[in-house]
């Protein structure tokens, strides 16, 4: 039964020790679980539309990005980031790939470790962060308007030129934070869950439960989505 607290493991009946991921109905159906941790930019785009809409400050706000999205920060040493060459030459190859190598151990077991550029600048990868439980995050300024167009990816501050320069489409990972000046609502994307968590007056919460593009349900207060809270479906 689909409710506000439904979790995908109790929906599909998943048997204790098996994978709740991908399940098999016994007509032969084969259901895959909801991806954790991703909000489409459609889907973010179509949310927007209502969050702006209930906002005296639509044009000034706040975005926190998840400082663990790979490659995101420069670091010293390996920051998750790595572009292959492809040539029909082996040695070329090799070379390339010592080149890009944070070090050498066979050849210079003793190289420090030099800093790796990430799609941030240096100066902000080694700035202040906001710091909550288990989570850091970069924050910037951006007016929630922006979100309402599907393509805010190609213009956000964190999206990643230096793939886009090697061939590759826009890309930004979504905001795990986003809330106007005003304070009015606050949406909350966090990684480790398949949903998207709005905090706002009534009005907007009606608002979202109410587009057919969002798949959205109302949650009381204190509501617990922890994979193991859904008590309806055991």
């Amino acid at each position: 039964m689909l409710h506000p607290l439904a979790q995908w493991n109790r929906l599909v009946r998943t048997p204790e020790g098996e994978d709740w991921r991908h399940r098999r109905t016994p007509d032969g159906r084969e259901l895959s679980g909801p991806i954790e941790g991703d909000l489409p930019p459609a889907i973010l785009a179509a949310a927007a539309e209502h969050l702006v809409a209930h906002a005296t400050s639509p044009d000034d706000g706040f975005a926190g990005v998840r400082e663990g999205h790979g490659g995101l920060l420069g670091s010293h040493g390996s920051n998750g980031r790595a572009f292959l060459t492809f040539t029909d030459d082996p040695g070329e190859a090799h070379a390339a790939m010592l080149a890009e190598s944070i070090h050498d151990p066979f050849n210079n077991p003793y190289q420090k470790a030099v800093w790796q550029d990430g799609i941030l600048s240096r100066e902000v990868s080694e700035g202040a962060r906001l710091e909550l439980p288990q989570r850091n995050h970069v924050l910037f300024a951006a007016p929630p308007r922006a979100f309402t167009d599907p393509d805010w990816v190609a213009v956000a501050p964190w999206s990643d030129k230096i793939a886009e320069e090697r061939g590759f489409p826009p890309r930004a990972q979504h905001p795990s934070l986003l809330w106007p000046a005003d304070r009015a609502w606050i949406l909350v994307s966090e990684i480790d869950f398949d949903s998207t968590i709005v905090g706002g007056s009534a009005a907007l919460v009606a608002a979202l439960c109410a587009d057919e593009r969002i798949e959205a349900l109302p949650l009381p207060e204190g509501a617990n989505l922890q994979w193991d809270a859904d008590d309806v479906n055991r």
